[in-house]
């Protein structure tokens, strides 16, 4: 009996002494981790990013024809060095870049596209803030909107270490991916809302993996677009940054007053890799007071089959590009402000002398029952030497009042070229001097790519 009542007593013991250790473990706090990115200026990064893209783009309407399939594989290997930042983690930063790489594959339809960043717009600065997308420009001269969008791709490398918890984790714990970086690390301009959680998987005493998963809800250029994330990404406690993305973005965006929609999947790997010295800036000069304004901000346009080129501001958007004409939309905060048509033709085919008063026939008889008054006509130069007629006319389009404004560059005997800017009367104030700012940067150009005027300190048109 003795033995027996021993016996049980060693089991029992054995189980209390058992719940204490498991008490004793649960009443230990876990290890934590602080994953704080270290942004000093002057360091620079090494970037290589590979972006694949594969799906839909959608064109207007609801056939199936609208539908054209499309393909991309982007390559961007540049070496990225902070300029400026912050002592918070959520303050601005200035970044200047310079491209080894930068060029895409792009298959829409029966299209091919390769577009790359010319060699002389291989230096660029990235600044974050106050706008929601990192603005991106090009100190030596205008970009395109081709070379703009190449560049301006997801997973943007200044904003990835805003995907860092903003707090001690363990393994295991979770924290909400804010909007505020989701928006411009997406290339959205707004988010309505989001779910989308981080968590950290693996850690050492040197890095830690984090992943993250959910959705987005947001819009670009008025177009709503819905977005599911998935990405794993590693922080390297050493360096003090992001070093490696792996980011998964299923999309579904609706057709935009610029822009198509698009039922895609994007794949983004990005490695970072720090450098003590790079080349790349040694021929570089000072750009650490410079400022994201126009006229770096404006983008340039050539159609390839023309012979002019002109610079706009980056609300309007090249719509159509046929062999001697061409559609720009401005496009504000999601709504159409103006259309922009633009027609170009060698004098040769006009022996009739322009002048202002046939310009103003011209239109008369082009609007036809739309036509009401004009309101204003002028005769100037522009910024590039150029004969500038200009014309603002109103008039109704159905019941709607609207507001012309005509221009007629000419470029001596050899060559015209129509700018019809429309918009409803009251987006006047909106629209402002949008035309002006184009039409004084007109120039006409040989099959070099030369200038044919002189420039001149011209007063803008009026």
């Amino acid at each position: 009996m003795r033995f027996k009542i021993t016996q049980r007593f060693s089991r029992g013991a054995g189980l209390i002494v058992a719940l204490m250790a498991t008490c004793v473990q649960a009443d230990s706090p876990a290890t934590t981790y602080e994953l704080q990115a270290v942004r000093q200026a002057g360091a620079v990064m090494r970037v290589e990013a590979l972006l694949e893209v594969g799906g839909d783009l959608k064109l207007p309407g609801d056939s199936a024809n609208n539908l054209v399939p499309m393909s991309a594989v982007g390559k961007l290997t540049y070496d990225e060095k902070l300029l400026s930042a912050p002592v918070h983690a959520k303050g601005h930063l200035l970044a200047v870049r310079r491209y080894d790489q930068c060029e895409a594959e792009l298959k829409i339809q029966n299209r091919k596209l390769q577009p790359k960043l010319r060699k002389d717009r291989r230096v660029v600065i990235a600044q974050t803030g106050p706008a929601p997308r990192v603005t991106l420009f090009c100190p030596d001269g205008p970009l395109s909107r081709e070379e703009l969008d190449l560049i301006d791709t997801p997973g943007n490398s200044l904003l990835v270490d805003g995907l860092l918890p903003d707090r001690v984790v363990a393994i295991g714990d979770e924290w909400s991916a804010a909007p505020e970086v989701l928006a411009p690390l997406l290339g959205l301009e707004t988010i309505s809302s989001t779910d989308v959680t981080c968590v950290l998987k693996e850690a050492t005493a040197a890095s830690a993996k984090m992943e993250l998963s959910g959705h987005v809800y947001g819009a670009l250029g008025g177009a709503a677009s819905e977005m599911e994330l998935k990405a794993k990404y590693k922080f390297d406690k050493n360096v003090g940054r992001v070093t490696w993305l792996a980011l998964l973005i299923k999309e579904r965006r609706a057709v935009g007053l610029a822009m198509p929609g698009v039922d895609v999947v994007a794949r983004l790997q990005m490695k970072l890799t720090p450098v003590e010295q790079s080349a790349s800036f040694d021929a570089i000069g000072s750009h650490d007071h410079i400022a994201a304004e126009p006229p770096l901000l404006d983008l340039t346009y050539e159609p390839s089959v023309s012979n002019f080129r002109l610079r706009h501001d980056r609300n309007w958007y090249v719509m159509d590009d046929e062999s001697n004409r061409a559609t720009l939309r401005r496009v504000d905060g999601g709504e159409l402000i103006a259309q922009c048509n633009i027609q170009w033709h060698s004098n040769s085919e006009d022996h009739k002398e322009p002048s202002l008063a046939r310009f103003q026939e011209e239109i008369e008889r082009a609007l036809g029952e739309s036509f009401g008054a004009i309101v204003e006509a002028s005769q100037t130069t522009n910024d590039t030497a150029q004969k500038v007629y200009r014309v603002v006319v109103s008039g109704q389009a159905g019941d709607l009042p609207v507001r012309w404004h005509y221009y007629l560059v000419v470029d001596g005997e050899k060559s015209r070229l129509v700018l019809a800017f429309a918009m409803e009367e009251k987006q006047l104030e909106r629209f402002a001097d949008a035309d002006r700012a184009i039409v004084s940067s007109v120039e006409f150009v040989d099959h070099r790519g030369v200038s044919t005027g002189q420039p001149t300190p011209a007063a803008t048109p009026r």
